[in-house]
């Protein structure tokens, strides 16, 4: 896994500080027992990527335990923002390209899936903190979420109001995926002083404002 291979070779040149590694908080779960997810919930991911970021985390953290670095394991539920790496990847960027756009949107399942979106500059400042802060054990594992739950549904009414924009939209059948998740972030308030800040109606204000700007100066 290169990922692996990478944290080796730091090791084989000496390093040893903290690594920070961000795993999925919307995917490592699998569907919810109970909402919202605390850390200790059981980890049964349905898909390939849940899967493969679980594998990551048990593999650093048995590098860790064995080479002696501290792993800050942080399970991020679902960033957006115009900070994204990838402004175009997630469904909120597409949800407003359709809409600014006028082009169509394809729904999977009913659009009652439920998800945690989380501003990106509120995850930099998690990051920040997880950098930084005081750990109690070689390994820890914190929730960095907002800590609420939004539908798709929920999610294209906010954006028609926010834009004044109609979108178009076709149904398609649903497909494995998870239902609800919600993270519960407790642990990273106790023990980063962290928690979000940004709304998700400001969050979208930004972004809309934004993707509008840049779709005005074509």
């Amino acid at each position: 896994m290169p990922h692996v291979e990478m944290v080796e070779a730091l090791l084989a040149r000496g390093w040893r500080g903290r690594l920070v590694f961000f795993s999925s908080g919307g995917a490592v779960y699998g569907d919810a027992l109970r909402l919202p997810i605390r850390e200790d919930h059981p980890k049964a991911p349905i898909s390939i990527y849940g899967l493969h970021k679980l594998i990551l985390e048990r593999a650093f953290a048995q590098l860790a335990e064995d080479r002696g670095f501290e792993l800050v394991i942080l399970r991020v539920s679902n960033p957006y923002g115009s900070m994204v790496s990838k402004p175009n990847q997630g469904v909120i960027p597409i949800l407003i390209k359709s809409m600014l756009h006028d082009t169509e949107f394809q729904v999977i399942g009913d659009g009652r899936a439920e998800r945690d979106y989380l501003e990106m500059s509120d995850l930099i400042a998690a990051i920040q903190k997880a950098s930084v802060f005081e750990m109690r054990e070689p390994v820890e594992i914190l929730n960095i979420g907002s800590g609420e739950r939004t539908s798709l549904q929920g999610l294209i009414k906010t954006l028609t109001e926010l834009t004044g924009r109609k979108l178009r939209t076709t149904y398609l059948p649903s497909r494995i995926d998870v239902q609800s998740n919600v993270l519960d972030c407790g642990r990273a308030r106790e023990m980063l002083g962290w928690e979000a800040k940004i709304s998700l109606n400001n969050g979208l204000v930004k972004l809309v404002e934004r993707m509008n700007v840049h779709h005005n100066r074509k």
